[in-house]
């Protein structure tokens, strides 16, 4: 029993043809097939323009007009309608030419048969309604993108908001707890001395979450840029090593670093480059237990000698090899095995520090990436082009 209803509009203008056309309709055994019929561009645009029409079969020569000309005029006109081309004798490569403009299938007139029409026609049908599958799912694919993308720019400019909103008071604040410490207003005593340490400390680790948060706005809007130029990058471990031994030795750690004397000059924009091994000492000694060690390597690559490496080094708890590649993505946590940290050396931060890393370093034109053994220790691993030498892998000018 037929139960669907299949309308196939016939641009043709042979009345023998559409005689055979209809009578091999009836001879289809899945639908209720309604053949109808025009003779020219014009109206087939009209009658499609009605709608309710599956399926168009469409004769390749309409007196002077070619059957091309009339998909073309489909197309044009927006309908998404099926089409298969009617070929004479020995126009298989007019039928080519018919599949690369757009139609789906060919049916040669020498070929006509109840067998031929019902296989062309329900391949046509079911080609199109997969087509229409796909389209809508692209569709909505499509719309689940910008939906992300218009997220993730809501994102980007709470980031940049919160960060200048936070900024100003946050410096005041500092500002007045320097002042304090340094007893511009009168004197403190040990334990104010103490708490106004923590104060600024507190202060100092909001600085860099804003700092982190301005520079993530600046990466989702490639505006985060580098100046670089010949420079030492021995000289950027030493201050960056020097500045946080502090930091280090309150937690009974050896922080350590080695230096090649011939180093040659890198290829670097020095504040970013300080900015990475910041972060990445920083995190180091935050998650190796007190006594530990952590060390700055510099030399040039092995593998590369275009490149210099920059490994930092601890005896931490180290990072679980499944989570290695994830520690650079934006807003990853990794806490490890950090059940008997106290809580003051162990806050966790935003999981944006890494990733701002990975694109300093791109920026560069070098790598970054992580090694680590549970129970032993992770060592962050970047690298910098070597200054004045030609490479692909040199940066382009990004300070513009």
């Amino acid at each position: 029993m037929k139960t669907e209803r299949l309308v196939i509009l016939a641009v043709e203008d042979d009345p023998g043809d559409l005689v055979v056309l209809r009578r091999l309709s009836q001879d289809v055994s899945r639908w209720d097939v309604e053949v109808v019929d025009c003779a020219s561009s014009t109206a087939c645009i009209s009658r499609l323009a009605q709608g309710g029409v599956d399926l168009v079969l469409l004769d390749y020569q309409l007196g002077a007009v070619t059957g091309l000309a009339v998909l073309q005029a489909i197309q044009q006109a927006g309908f998404d309608c099926p089409v298969v081309f009617l070929t004479g004798m020995g126009d298989e490569q007019l039928a080519v030419e018919a599949l690369q403009a757009g139609a789906v299938d060919y049916l040669p007139k020498s070929a006509l048969s109840a067998r031929s029409f019902q296989r062309v026609v329900g391949n046509a049908v079911e080609k199109a309604g997969l087509q229409r599958l796909v389209m809508r799912h692209q569709e909505s694919l499509e719309r689940a993108n910008k939906e992300l993308q218009d997220r993730n720019r809501e994102i980007t400019r709470f980031y940049h908001t919160v960060s200048h909103e936070l900024k100003t008071p946050l410096t005041s604040a500092r500002e007045f707890a320097s002042l304090l410490l340094d007893e511009v207003p009168g004197e403190v005593n040990e334990l104010q001395a103490e708490y106004l340490e923590y104060v600024l400390d507190s202060c100092d680790q909001l600085t860099r979450f804003v700092n982190d948060m301005l520079d993530v706005t600046r990466v989702e809007t490639g505006k985060l840029k580098i100046q670089a130029q010949a420079g030492d990058l021995g000289e950027v471990v030493r201050r960056t090593v020097s500045t946080l031994r502090p930091v280090a030795s309150k937690r009974g750690l050896r922080l350590e670093h080695s230096i090649p004397a011939d180093l040659p000059q890198a290829w670097l924009d020095e504040q970013r480059v300080m900015q990475v091994l910041s972060n990445l000492l920083t995190n180091a000694i935050k998650f190796t237990p007190d006594g530990g060690q952590v060390s700055v390597q510099v030399a040039r690559e092995r593998a590369d000698d275009r490149l210099l490496g920059v490994s930092v080094a601890d005896s931490g708890f180290g990072i679980e090899d499944s989570q290695l590649e994830a520690v650079f993505d934006r807003l990853h946590q990794t806490d490890g095995d950090c059940a008997d940290m106290e809580e003051p050396n162990f806050r966790g931060g935003l999981g944006l520090g890494l990733s701002i890393c990975r694109e300093i370093v791109q920026l560069h034109g070098g790598r970054i990436h992580a090694q680590s053994t549970l129970g032993e220790g992770s060592t962050f691993h970047f690298t910098v082009p070597v200054a004045g030498i030609p490479t692909q892998l040199e940066p382009k000018d990004s300070s513009s």
